[in-house]
């Protein structure tokens, strides 16, 4: 026996009948008395009080709370008979009672021990203050958790799962259509407004199963009801049971059945209006003999409503900006491209931030292409104008014949000069970024640049002639060769600098490669992830395409390879380009030299004729390229510094290349002669004649002169000169 009880039990009796009496007769206080057995002996507690509880002598206690809650309770009140250490304050949800309207009743319980086999317990009723307490902590989670995501799904989806089992048993969210685009509904709403479910979470007492509308279908119609208008003013509807939503839905069973859970029974719903915008509509249930709903769970539920349909909105505005991007991202980016040197194949990956990746695809002179690969560091209309700049830029120095590593110079030097103009006020970029993915096969990256662009770059030039390909990095991945025996490694180069560095030197790589080879170009968004390095991507895109054959298709190994960057694991944009090379048979072209002497020049007419007419060309075309051939080899004759010159023709399966090359290093211009004028208009000829399609590329001694006509369809022969083709040498 404690001391407590000692000194209770020196009480006189008028005293304890007093303590007693003033314990008992507390109406919100209940008195219970069991035995060594938990069972009750006596109770006291007010008929109208605890919500219809009934304790029944002889009953277990434990056995009054919920079944999972009674071993708990159990052991609590034997140690405090055992130990005599007291229980205080356990709060206890207690069970519904059947047949009677659910009260949701929450008792506070606390154990004295009254002897050696006696235990003095008490209850109070705590059932609105632990029901406002939930409902002020759901408050506090939705206002901290609502709006962390940017994305309009995933928002709705948080709300729902918030709500769930914090506030009901299922939930839902339904969006307007223009919503998941980023676009803003019509204010005026109404039936026309086209809505689609985009979130649901239910629980194991109400499940929400089809036909019940599920995320990402669309909603059906609402007929002309009271509800309606309701929802219109934004007040919280309440529908207390499933008859009162039957009328409200004009006892449609179909309807009742794509917008009723089975076990669903009280109902909360609300239309989410941000800035006078309809965004679309939140529900919650509770299923059949759970607690109703009452005043302080609607007002809740409309706070939440309020900061979801904000959430959502700032969702919404995110989504238009990104899709802008987007927009003006793909909008750089280019079509098809035919060429005669590689068959290609390309995908863009965005991620949920729009970033500056970029490819491109030139065709050049002497049937030779280009491609280039890049990324343009940070994300959103910056790094998307960036993009654009240096793809324009890029294209423009790959079409005048530069070589790989001069296009990276000169792109190194507009990045410095685009970062020099930068506002003094404009935010930096946080770069840190390790760039010696380049570099993996040789085991020696180089360093990361703090610099304030730090873009990547990747040229390669193919010459299907020669089967000679050139490339040089600015810190960017190495691309990946196939061979036509379907083995795979990534082409060792000398990685150079990220663009933006400045004054370091890039270094062009040059090897054989033959015909069906593949390259794979890629951005690092490909391969990096957050749940994986690079060096662990770069060596999955290998084994991803290991294998590959000549005739395999190159979209469906496309698809393959971006099917193992998933969007969500990804962080960054990814872009992907492959080129299966191809050759021109050595029967399609032919090249010459010649002295450069005047008297050549009916040579070079007379081996370009003799070829062409060997391959089956038409009249036309013969009359056409001798006519070109004599004037680009009299302008090798008259402007050239070298001993000699050369003729080189190829063709393609649309087009006939004609190339003539000297040892002078001045560029041609073409200039419109005067009538006076005995000279001057070879090159303008040549212009006609070409449609244009003409150009000079420079090497290390000399230049080149190319032009390039139909093979199928020539052009007719000058009609604004009259020229005497016949006249000419063969």
């Amino acid at each position: 026996m404690t001391d407590s009880v000692a000194r209770y039990e020196a009480l006189p009796m008028s005293d304890r009948d007093l303590l007693w009496r003033a314990l008992t007769s507390q109406r919100d206080v209940g008195v219970v008395v069991t035995d060594a057995d938990l069972r009750i002996r006596r109770a006291w507690m007010a008929p109208d009080a605890f919500r219809g509880l009934v304790l029944k002598v002889g009953g277990s206690l434990p056995a009054l709370v919920p079944p999972e809650d009674a071993p708990g309770l159990e052991q609590e009140l034997l140690r405090v008979l055992a130990t005599g250490q007291p229980l205080l304050d356990r709060t206890q949800p207690m069970p519904e009672r059947p047949n009677r309207p659910p009260s949701g009743l929450v008792v506070s319980l606390a154990a004295l021990r009254a002897g050696p086999d006696a235990l003095l317990v008490t209850l109070a009723d705590r059932t609105d203050e632990h029901w406002a307490r939930r409902s002020r902590d759901l408050l506090f989670r939705a206002t901290e958790s609502v709006g962390e995501s940017l994305d309009v799904v995933v928002t709705a989806q948080q709300i729902t799962d918030l709500l769930v089992p914090a506030l009901g048993d299922a939930a839902a969210v339904t969006l307007a259509d223009e919503v998941f685009l980023g676009r803003e509904p019509p204010r005026r709403g109404g039936p026309e407004l086209g809505l689609h479910r985009a979130a649901v979470t239910d629980s194991p007492g109400c499940p929400c199963p089809p036909p019940y509308a599920q995320p990402g279908e669309a909603m059906p119609p609402m007929p002309p009801v009271p509800i309606v208008e309701m929802y219109r003013r934004g007040d919280v509807v309440p529908i207390p049971d499933p008859e009162s939503m039957a009328r409200e839905l004009d006892h449609d069973p179909a309807l009742m059945a794509r917008l009723v859970p089975s076990a669903g029974a009280d109902y909360l719903g609300i239309a989410l209006f941000a800035r006078g915008v309809p965004l679309g509509s939140m529900e919650v249930w509770r299923r059949h003999g759970a607690r109703p709903f009452d005043a302080h769970d609607r007002q809740v539920f409309g706070e939440i409503a309020a900061r979801t349909a904000l959430a959502i909105d700032n969702a919404r505005r995110h989504t238009r900006e990104i899709e802008l991007v987007y927009r003006l991202h793909r909008s750089m980016l280019p079509g098809h491209a035919r060429t005669t040197a590689a068959e290609t194949v390309a995908r863009y990956l965005p991620s949920d931030r729009a970033s500056g990746d970029w490819y491109d695809v030139i065709p050049l002179s002497g049937c030779r292409v280009a491609f280039v690969v890049g990324d343009a560091v940070g994300h959103g209309v910056d790094a998307a104008a960036m993009m654009g700049r240096l793809r324009t830029a890029g294209r423009t120095l790959a079409t005048l014949d530069q070589a790989p590593d001069e296009v990276l110079t000169h792109l190194d030097d507009i990045v410095v000069e685009l970062a020099e103009d930068q506002p003094p006020d404009a935010p930096d970029e946080v770069l840190g970024r390790l760039v010696g993915i380049a570099a993996k096969a040789t085991g020696e990256p180089p360093q990361a640049t703090d610099g304030p662009t730090a873009t990547t770059c990747c040229v390669a030039v193919y010459d299907p002639v020669r089967h000679r390909l050139s490339v040089a990095t600015a810190g960017h991945p190495p691309p990946l060769l196939v061979q036509p025996d379907g083995s795979a490694a990534f082409v060792r180069l000398d990685p150079g600098p990220p663009l933006g560095v400045g004054w370091l030197p890039f270094e062009v790589t040059e090897i054989a490669l033959p015909p069906d080879a593949t390259l794979i170009f890629f951005t690092d968004g490909l391969v990096e992830s957050r749940t994986r390095d690079i060096g662990a991507g770069m060596d999955a895109l290998r084994a991803q395409a290991t294998g590959l054959r000549p005739g395999d298709d190159l979209g469906d190994l496309a698809n393959r390879l971006t099917t193992f960057a998933s969007a969500r694991d990804r962080e960054d944009d990814a872009t992907l380009l492959i080129a299966r090379l191809r050759e021109i048979p050595t029967e399609d072209t032919s090249a010459w030299e010649f002295p450069a002497e005047e008297a050549q020049v009916s040579s070079a007419r007379a081996h370009a004729t003799r070829w062409l007419t060997g391959l089956g060309a038409s009249d036309d075309l013969v009359a056409t390229a001798k006519l070109i051939v004599s004037e680009l080899a009299t302008n090798a004759v008259r402007y050239g510094s070298g001993p000699r010159m050369g003729l080189r023709l190829i063709r393609d399966a649309e087009e006939l290349v004609i190339e003539m090359s000297d040892d002078a290093s001045t560029s041609p211009r073409l200039r419109h002669a005067r009538p006076r004028d005995e000279g001057g208009r070879g090159l303008l000829i040549v212009a006609q004649l070409t449609g244009g399609h003409w150009g000079a590329r420079h090497a290390e001694q000399g230049k080149t002169i190319w032009t390039r006509i139909s093979w199928r369809h020539p052009p007719e022969p000058v009609p604004t000169i009259p020229l005497d083709l016949d006249g000419l040498d063969p």
